[in-house]
C-alpha cells in the first residue's frame, strides 16, 4: 500500500510590497466587496499620514542580490515627506527639495533642486539619491518606512 505525501508548505521571504499585495487581498477576500475599497483607500490614507511629517533616517538598503548599501551615519541621510507634496533630503553633505506623489501604496519621489558639494569619496550620497527617484512602493511596518525599489530588486529601510 503506498503512502500519499501531503505538500509541505514552506515560509517563503516576501519583499514588503509583495507582503502589502498579500494582505489587500486577503482583506478584498474577507470583507467582500461591499465597501472594502473605502477601507483599503482609508487604511492607505492613515498609512500615508504615519510617514508624513518624520524624518526619517536611512537604515540602509538591501538589494534581492543580498548585497547591502549601509551608512556610517544615518542622520546624514535623511528623508521627509510633509503633508503638502514637499519632500526634503539630506543625502551626506548636500541637501535637496523636491516632491512627491502617493496613491494607495505607491509613492514616486522627485528631487527637484539641491546643493551640490564634493562629500566625500566614500560617501553614498549619490546610490542614496538614485534609490530615492526609483521608488515605487512604500510600507510602514513596526514604526519603520520601508521603500521599495522597482522590479523588486531591493528594499531602503529608514527609522524615525
Amino acid at each position: 500500500m503506498s503512502r500519499r505525501r501531503l505538500p509541505v508548505i514552506q515560509e517563503v521571504a516576501m519583499s514588503p510590497a509583495a507582503r502589502v499585495a498579500v494582505v489587500s487581498l486577503c482583506a478584498v477576500i474577507l470583507l467582500g466587496l461591499g465597501g472594502t475599497s473605502r477601507l483599503l483607500a482609508s487604511a492607505a490614507a492613515d498609512e500615508l499620514a504615519a510617514i508624513t511629517g518624520t524624518l526619517w533616517k536611512w537604515q540602509g538598503t538591501l538589494m534581492n542580490d543580498d548585497s547591502r548599501r549601509v551608512p556610517d551615519d544615518p542622520a546624514k541621510y535623511t528623508l521627509r515627506l510633509d503633508a503638502d507634496g514637499s519632500l526634503s533630503v539630506q543625502a551626506d553633505c548636500n541637501v535637496h527639495g523636491g516632491t512627491y506623489t502617493a496613491s494607495g501604496q505607491r509613492l514616486a519621489l522627485t528631487v527637484t533642486h539641491g546643493t551640490m558639494a564634493m562629500c566625500p569619496p566614500d560617501s553614498l550620497d549619490q546610490a542614496y539619491l538614485k534609490d530615492l527617484s526609483q521608488i515605487r512602493l512604500f510600507l510602514v511596518s513596526e514604526g519603520r518606512l520601508f521603500l521599495d525599489l522597482p522590479y523588486d530588486s531591493g528594499t531602503m529601510r529608514f527609522a524615525p
